[in-house]
């Protein structure tokens, strides 16, 4: 969706966040292998892996001043994009935070009328038709239609910001907010990138995720978040209503 930016240099106090990223994460892994119970390892141990994170992305900017960010509060096209590679425990996360705040069947709804829109694009972009990149056709043609992620305020805040996805907290434009539209990034004038704070990360995260794996993941937001509201995993979440004391013991 856009040109390549030239890859970004690391100096020793970057370098330095990117090892406590991976050793967090590491922790993370292993504890959850060892423990009775995975998920809670792993929901007790991403909040640390995220503070050292925002270190490495503030350090690696750092070292790299004459590669602004242009990303800004407010700025917020990216949040109108199909988005992909969302891994189950963060999923989770965003379907737990729901429930309790009792935003469950609201968000539901208009998470429906994203993926009923997307898969228009999909009968129409088949990956199985005779186009180069079909996903890459969806994604502009989706991005152009204006549909704003569900998290996203009236004031281009994320409402979950806390609790964003590993993809929207390592994506970042090194051009300004009018090349990050759709019929800039057609022609090749966007200039992103995702930062890797480690060699593995990918895999890294995969481990994290495994405890919380449903039949029909799709690494989707739309698609997988929708799974989780309509599951059996929404039951077990701990939610405003069941709390209330007008409502405990009351039937369900």
């Amino acid at each position: 969706m856009s040109t390549p930016a030239p890859p970004l240099s690391f100096d020793a106090a970057a370098d330095a966040a990117g090892e406590a990223v991976e050793e967090a994460l590491s922790v993370v892994v292993r504890s959850a292998a060892r423990s009775p119970d995975p998920e809670r390892a792993v929901r007790d141990g991403m909040p640390r892996v995220h503070r050292r994170l925002q270190v490495f992305v503030e350090r690696t900017f750092a070292a790299n001043p004459e590669r602004p960010v242009h990303c800004k509060a407010g700025c917020a096209t990216c949040c109108h994009q199909w988005v992909h590679d969302v891994r189950a425990h963060e999923i989770d996360a965003l379907g737990r935070h729901l429930v309790k705040a009792g935003d469950g069947e609201s968000v539901q709804d208009a998470l429906q009328e994203r993926l009923t829109a997307y898969r228009a694009l999909e009968r129409r972009h088949p990956d199985s038709g005779r186009e180069a990149d079909p996903q890459l056709t969806r994604a502009l043609a989706y991005l152009e239609q204006g549909r704003p992620c569900v998290f996203l305020d009236e004031a281009g805040g994320c409402r979950v910001y806390a609790l964003r996805p590993w993809v929207c907290r390592t994506y970042f434009s090194l051009a300004p907010p009018e090349r990050c539209r759709a019929e800039a990034l057609r022609s090749g004038a966007g200039r992103g990138l995702f930062l890797e704070p480690f060699s593995g990360v990918d895999e890294a995260l995969d481990a994290a995720a495994a405890p919380f794996a449903e039949p029909g993941y799709t690494g989707e937001l739309v698609r997988d978040l929708l799974t989780w509201l309509s599951g059996p995993r929404r039951g077990g979440a701990p939610s405003a209503r069941r709390s209330s004391p007008r409502s405990r013991g009351r039937a369900r």
